[in-house]
């Protein structure tokens, strides 16, 4: 079948070439004639009949074209990797050797065979007296060139025109054989002065493309992430790219600009050798301090605009890619830093050295924002619903900005974070008090007296949202803080001991977002687990929980998780002493629970007796929990122990 393929690419390249000869000679000649560089020697139907043979032409290569490409998609041949034979190269050869036709058309030429001519128009001169032509005028320097043999320029063009169309095919050929896609045979450079313009498809890569539509592999910004061009190439567009962001919001914020732009930071940062001294071509499309600047008033303006609705708004308070201005001005920053650490050091850049420049550069490039920017207009921009990758930008901003005590002590901007405020053109409450936690991670906990006195209205409500809120406030404090029981700070404590009576007595339950629901009991624990420091507290409170309730308890891998390891002989005693009694449960998801947190520490004196306890979980009837104990004998170096059978 391959066989056909070529042949009917072979046909209708001739046919194609063929009717682009005839037009080219048709309106070559008409020029020519219209100008009296060339006698009439053609009837108007001579000129019909070459017309209707060229549409015949193009006719017969269009049906030809479709014939092979239906076939190559039916019994999908896409070429022959090894001879190199495939759709583009069978045209390419086919152009090109037909552009030698006119070659040798053109070398043989129309000879005078006797025929007496003008040299400038071809008018017969067999009539004519003396060396002036009646036709068009011109004096002959002697008899002898009215036997000059014609070569048409046209066909000197021509075959210049199908011998490089025909180099260019078979060249592109194992590239459009590669990717399976004709867009591979359009050169890179058309792409790039026309990207404004073609579809979308054609450049980039657009996660909100509707569904079916095709996603090209040889698209522009693929091209630049495999360094299908050049690096100058590359930095000069990349430099044009980067020029108007300057100057224009919906530059800035354009996505396949700003795609098209990743990519070339891609290219640049998987070079060969990026962590080499002196680095290998590292260069920025141009200065990231304004695109930093720039890009965070928009962010503070747009998520501060009365009319959120907006398309100038939703243009940047909905970006999704993490390709955004203020993203990328960022990684510039990062990269530059990697540089100039480079420089400095003979080996790898230390990460401390690299984060300490990145980080002076941000708040330099970020410090006329204060003179502009007010701490309420930045705590609204925080909370304002956008974009996951816009609130981490702000997020990144207000670090930025420095002074984040603001935000506890201006009554607006903690009212505005410190909320329960349901408002669809804001973010959730939990959000945004992860948010603050986050914000003032710095600050010392004497500092945070409104936060737990809020926190304390909260918990203290018989309302179990308000409740559920109040509780999940706080763990946000207590990851960003490392608040615990060595805190020593009295308000945290006695929060501590509001929530120990709730995670006993409040099942009520809560909505948790997407629909799923959870208990007051079970997120007064997680507080509880996050706050203990060596398992006093939490360990009967889990107990009991497991005792009491039929829901997935927390994991006390979780726990641990959240003491940074702060594993001793004390906590695995607590831990026997507590959950020893599920080893006898009558509920196979109890002993499963167990068998996956049955601690992995060893060297203790608890050893025996964790084994043991592993042991007969391993004879456990339930298939699930025997397979999680022996996977856990097997951690604590005590294989001998795992049954034979």
């Amino acid at each position: 079948m391959d066989r056909w393929v070529i042949i009917f690419w072979v046909v209708s390249t001739l046919m194609a070439c063929w009717g682009f000869s005839l037009f080219v000679r048709l309106v070559s000649e008409t020029i020519a004639r219209r100008r009296k560089r060339l006698a009439a020697k053609y009837s108007k139907r001579a000129g019909w009949i070459a017309v209707g043979l060229m549409v015949l032409c193009w006719v017969v290569s269009v049906g030809c074209g479709y014939i092979a490409v239906d076939l190559a998609e039916q019994f999908s041949w896409s070429g022959d990797p090894l001879s190199g034979v495939n759709s583009a190269t069978v045209i390419g050869w086919t152009a090109g050797l037909f552009g030698v036709f006119l070659v040798i058309w053109w070398v043989v030429g129309d000879r005078a065979r006797g025929r007496v001519r003008c040299p400038g128009c071809w008018y017969d001169m067999s009539d004519a007296v003396g060396l002036l032509c009646p036709e068009c005028g011109k004096t002959a320097k002697c008899e002898g060139v009215f036997l000059k043999t014609r070569r048409p320029r046209w066909l000197v063009l021509m075959a210049l025109f199908f011998m490089g169309g025909g180099w260019y095919g078979v060249l592109v050929g194992p590239r459009v054989a590669e990717t399976g896609e004709w867009l591979a045979a359009v050169p890179t450079w058309v792409l790039m002065a026309g990207w404004e313009v073609w579809p979308e498809e054609w450049i980039y890569y657009y996660q909100s493309a509707p569904s079916g539509k095709k996603i090209y592999g040889s698209r522009l910004s693929a091209r630049i992430d495999h360094q299908w061009v050049s690096d100058a190439r590359i930095l000069r567009f990349s430099r044009r790219l980067y020029k108007p962001m300057m100057s224009n919001n919906e530059a800035r914020w354009d996505p396949m600009r700003l795609e098209l732009l990743n990519s070339y930071g891609n290219v640049m940062m998987n070079r060969g050798a990026p962590f080499s001294n002196p680095p290998e071509w590292i260069e920025a499309p141009g200065d990231p301090d304004p695109l930093m600047f720039f890009a965070a008033m928009d962010l503070i303006e747009a998520l501060n605009a009365p009319d959120q609705n907006a398309e100038a708004t939703l243009r940047v308070t909905q970006s999704t890619s993490s390709t955004t201005p203020f993203y990328m001005a960022q990684f510039w920053m990062n990269m530059i830093a990697r540089e100039q650490a480079q420089w400095n050091s003979t080996m790898f850049p230390n990460p401390s050295v690299v984060d300490a420049i990145k980080n002076d550069r941000l708040a330099g490039a970020l410090s006329g924002l204060p003179e502009t920017v007010a701490v309420e207009e930045l705590a609204r921009a925080l909370v304002a619903d956008a974009s996951g990758s816009v609130l981490n930008s702000m997020s990144i901003i207000a670090e930025a900005l420095g002074g984040t005590e603001r935000f506890i002590t201006n009554d607006e901007a903690f009212d505005t974070l410190m909320s329960l405020n349901l408002d669809p053109k804001l973010i959730g409450p939990a959000k945004r008090h992860s948010m603050l936690a986050w914000l003032t991670r710095e600050l010392s906990v004497d500092q945070l007296d409104r936060v737990f006195e809020r926190c304390s209205e909260w918990i203290g409500s018989e309302d179990p949202e308000v409740r559920g809120a109040g509780l999940r406030a706080l763990r946000s404090f207590q990851v960003n803080h490392s608040f615990d029981d060595t805190t020593g700070y009295g308000p945290y404590d006695e929060l501590i001991e509001l929530i120990q009576r709730a995670a006993l007595e409040d099942t009520r339950k809560i909505a948790l977002g997407n629909q799923s629901r959870t208990s007051i009991q079970h997120l007064a624990l997680l507080v509880v687990v996050n706050h203990d420091s060596d398992g006093a507290l939490v360990y009967p409170l889990l107990s009991e929980f497991i005792r009491t309730t039929n829901a997935e308890p927390p994991s006390t891998n979780r726990y641990v998780y959240y003491r940074a390891g702060r594993v001793d002989e004390r906590d695995l005693g607590l831990w026997i002493e507590w959950f020893g009694w599920i080893v006898d449960s009558s509920s196979f998801e109890d002993r499963y629970w167990m068998a996956k947190n049955l601690p992995s520490k060893t060297g203790t004196v608890y050893d025996d007796q964790l084994n043991e306890l592993g042991r007969r979980l391993a004879l456990d009837e339930n298939a699930s929990v025997a397979k999680m104990a022996i996977g856990k004998l097997e951690q604590r170096g005590a294989e001998h122990l795992i049954p034979s059978d």
